[in-house]
């Protein structure tokens, strides 16, 4: 029953509908997201419109490029605590912890500089 569930036409469709959803909420285009799993632009459109079947060895670069956890990207559902993606904030600073370090010295100052102004302004 289990193994059923998860090798089922309308389980690759669904998990296409949130792969899309993910990489939407994150900006990515498909061509930007294949990429960065190593696949061409049209093999992501595939399993977006779950007519290809994701391999267990993207399962791992698709969560990492997309920031969410498998749980999340398998439709599992989780125990008690936050339901739901990881906060669009906590994915940009996952994002962010992925750039060179001489990119997140950048982003961090420019991130002060918007607080710090923004903060005199309220005040």
């Amino acid at each position: 029953m289990f193994m059923s569930i998860y090798n089922s036409p309308l389980f690759f469709k669904e998990l296409g509908n949130r792969i899309s959803k993910y990489r939407k909420e994150i900006g990515l285009t498909q061509e930007q997201l294949a990429e960065k799993i190593g696949v061409s632009q049209e093999v992501i459109a595939y399993y977006e419109t779950g007519k290809r079947r994701l391999t267990l060895s993207l399962l791992i670069p698709l969560k990492n490029a997309l920031f969410v956890d498998i749980e999340d990207l398998l439709g599992i559902k989780k125990g008690k605590g936050k339901p739901g993606p990881i906060p669009k904030i906590q994915k940009r600073l996952e994002q962010i912890q992925n750039l060179p370090l001489n990119k997140q010295k950048i982003v961090l100052e420019l991130l002060d500089s918007f607080i710090e102004s923004n903060i005199k302004i309220l005040s």
